[in-house]
């Protein structure tokens, strides 16, 4: 009588299964799921965390190629995903991480530039989620950045708006030394200069380098409060208005 396999069994072998790949992955649309899209065999185990957090939760499955959509997420925030194979004898090695940001509900210009800021690991894994606008939060620890609007204008025609804007912003990175300054000064550059897409769910059309980089300082108010030293960057980011 033969045996008859079941999804995901493997006999004989001592070695673990291939690796799966993820393919892509894609905001649910309901402010609380990702979409994974996985290459790969024997029952599949996604893992996932938020941006530089310790440790990851173990999430849903499947059974070879496919999606998973994992729910429970919050929006707003960066996550991080892999999978793996999970077959005799054992775990496969983990697929390739991919990072995805859960869109809000109403997204802003401002809401954007957080999403970009915090979702890149150089700057977030010096300044955490340490991102305001305007103020840095008394007790704020160091490094930290403030950001805020500029001058701008909007795009119009004889026809009316086009909904384009031309907008400038400052932005300033804080920390207890000039090199602190500078370091973060030179992730944040990296982290924005350049960019173009809709994956904040605002369409920004180009983020222009800095058209001016000074240094700054400020003495918080109150006794024993350390001194900040600061660099002072200002971008031109072309987007996309929503009527």
């Amino acid at each position: 009588m033969g045996i008859v396999a079941q999804p995901g069994a493997r006999f004989g072998l001592d070695s673990p299964p291939d690796a799966p790949v993820i393919t892509s992955a894609v905001d649910g649309g309901d402010q609380d799921s990702a979409v994974i899209s996985i290459t790969g065999t024997d029952t599949i185990r996604l893992f996932y965390r938020l941006l530089n957090a310790a440790s990851f939760t173990t999430g849903l499955t499947r059974i070879g190629s496919g999606d998973i959509t994992q729910t429970g997420l919050t929006a707003g925030q960066w996550y991080e995903f892999y999978c793996k194979a999970d077959a005799e004898p054992g775990l496969s090695d983990p697929s390739n991480l991919v990072t995805l940001l859960i869109l809000a509900s109403t997204a802003t210009i401002e809401t954007a530039i957080y999403s970009l800021l915090s979702g890149d690991p150089t700057l977030s894994g010096l300044v955490g989620t340490r991102i305001d606008p305007l103020l840095v939060p008394q007790g704020t620890a160091m490094p930290a950045v403030t950001y805020m609007q500029i001058p701008s204008r909007r795009d119009d025609t004889l026809g009316g708006p086009t909904g384009l804007v031309q907008s400038r912003w400052q932005f300033n990175c804080w920390a207890s030394t000039t090199a602190g300054a500078r370091t973060v000064a030179n992730a944040l550059r990296q982290a924005i200069s350049g960019y173009s897409g809709r994956g904040t769910g605002v369409v920004i059309q180009a983020i222009m380098a800095p058209d001016q980089e000074i240094d700054i300082s400020a003495n918080p108010a109150g006794k024993n409060v350390a001194r900040r030293y600061g660099k002072s960057l200002d971008f031109t980011i072309w987007f996309c208005e929503t009527p």
